[in-house]
């Protein structure tokens, strides 16, 4: 089974404005229901994104809590600029009451894939946040391009949410043996496919516990 979900930041916060307008009947809450929700929560040990709790809202804290939406958060990373512990607890701290209920997840792309011994960083801030939410261990975002650059992440076990925006499923990939979710299309409003059900993500969000 493939849950169909879109992932947001501010910069999408007009288009979501205008669905909520047109169809009246909690656009952004019925995408979460019905699939998911993935929203940007943080970028290096500064950045909080002003539309994260708008979207919230949108969704309905109680939903969240509760797991009648299915939610996830993610940071960008900046490790040309910042410790991974750095920015491990800086994105912590912003979602940290959601513990439990969201997947979590590590962007990594831009000027981050330019950087030396880049798998150790991103190992570093996975490895951080595991530890601070008591066993959550949080998926890695990135390119297919991208992927030859990883070999401690993927070895130590942390899902890969595969940007590569084709029209069929991409083909194993290594050094990954599956992904967690697809990521195809980026217009508009990012297009993701999860492959599990719903009973599969809360163990994404839930972790160790």
């Amino acid at each position: 089974m493939t849950l169909a979900g879109i992932d947001i930041s501010h910069h999408n916060f007009t288009v979501i404005q205008a669905e909520e307008r047109r169809t009246k009947d909690g656009w952004l809450y019925n995408k979460a229901s019905d699939g998911f929700v993935i929203m940007k929560a943080t970028e290096g040990v500064t950045f909080d994104d002003p539309r994260m709790m708008d979207y919230v809202r949108l969704i309905g804290e109680s939903n969240i809590r509760f797991d009648f939406a299915s939610v996830g958060f993610y940071h960008y990373a900046r490790p040309e600029n910042n410790t991974p512990e750095a920015e491990a607890k800086h994105f912590y701290e912003r979602v940290k009451q959601y513990i439990g209920n969201a997947v979590l997840a590590l962007d990594v792309e831009g000027r981050a894939l330019e950087m030396p011994s880049l798998d150790t960083w991103c190992y570093k801030w996975l490895k951080a946040v595991e530890t601070l939410t008591g066993g959550v261990k949080p998926m890695i975002y990135i390119q297919r391009s991208a992927l030859n650059l990883f070999d401690e992440v993927p070895a130590n076990d942390y899902g890969l949410w595969l940007a590569s925006w084709q029209k069929q499923k991409p083909k194993k990939p290594a050094p990954w043996e599956f992904m967690a979710i697809w990521q195809n299309n980026g217009q508009n409003i990012d297009t993701d496919y999860f492959f599990g059900n719903k009973k599969a993500w809360l163990k994404y969000a839930r972790g160790g516990k």
